[in-house]
């Protein structure tokens, strides 16, 4: 993919004599929205933090544009990439504003003007503009992801990478944000997300990459890679996959057995 804005290339990651991920390799392009699935354990968030930059693959390598994310320093990494991991109830006592306004120091010495325009619009996109004055702290973990999320659009990177960036929310905000990060690729981004609900894969991403135990098992359009076969033995969860009654897109159902 000669436009790809982020390329895993054979990424090998081992911890205790296991390999988290082994061989892994990605292309995602400049307005792609990729979900990365699988069960727990499968390496979705270590491929994450591969492409990061935040841990160095064993063998192969994550590029971000045209730099190695292994050997970036943190300023190359924080104008190329957000990077939003898994989320937890923060006792951070800074305020709402405060905090989304931390995704602009990679751009320091920008228009304050500016900046500021830019911080309000972050906030409100996803819905916490009225926050602002709050303290982190004193939120909900739902109100403190999308808080994540605002400062990670504050700083307007060409690569997003977000870890379960709808665990958190409910359904209205789970649309929302999904819908936002189809925006933000449509305007010239590249997004990769990992999403534990197979059905908001569906529904928002280009294409998936269902990892388990530590491999692409498979990786293309939702349609191509969501089979019940390959669905159910990845999750080892009896499953079924037919059209969706209202959207041009495969729909999952967990089967179950008594």
């Amino acid at each position: 993919m000669t436009d790809a804005l982020v390329v895993a290339d054979d990424v090998t990651v081992g911890r205790n004599g296991r390999l988290l991920l082994n061989c892994v390799s990605l292309s995602v392009a400049a307005g792609e929205v990729v979900g990365i699935v699988g069960p727990n354990g499968a390496g979705k968030s270590t491929l994450l933090r591969v492409l990061a930059g935040d841990i160095a693959p064993e063998q192969g390598r994550a590029i971000l544009m045209t730099a190695d994310a292994a050997d970036a320093t943190l300023q190359q990494l924080a104008r190329l990439r957000a990077y939003v991991g898994p989320q937890s109830v923060s006792d951070v006592v800074f305020r709402v504003e405060e905090v989304v306004a931390m995704g602009r120091h990679p751009l320091s010495g920008s228009d304050a003007a500016a900046t500021e325009r830019t911080v309000a619009a972050a906030m409100d996109i996803v819905d916490v503009g009225h926050l602002a004055g709050r303290r982190l702290r004193t939120l909900s973990s739902g109100e403190q992801q999308r808080v994540g999320l605002a400062r990670a659009f504050a700083q307007q990177t060409p690569v997003l990478l977000l870890d379960e960036p709808t665990s958190a929310l409910d359904v209205g905000h789970q649309e929302m944000v999904l819908k936002v990060l189809r925006h933000l690729a449509h305007e010239g981004a590249a997004v990769i997300a990992v999403l534990h609900d197979l059905n908001l894969a569906a529904v928002h991403a280009d294409r998936v990459v269902l990892l388990d135990g530590g491999q692409a098992q498979a990786v293309g359009t939702p349609r191509e890679v969501f089979t019940a076969d390959r669905l159910s033995g990845a999750y080892r969860e009896p499953m079924e996959v037919i059209d969706h009654p209202f959207r041009d897109c495969p729909l999952v159902l967990t089967v179950g057995t008594d």
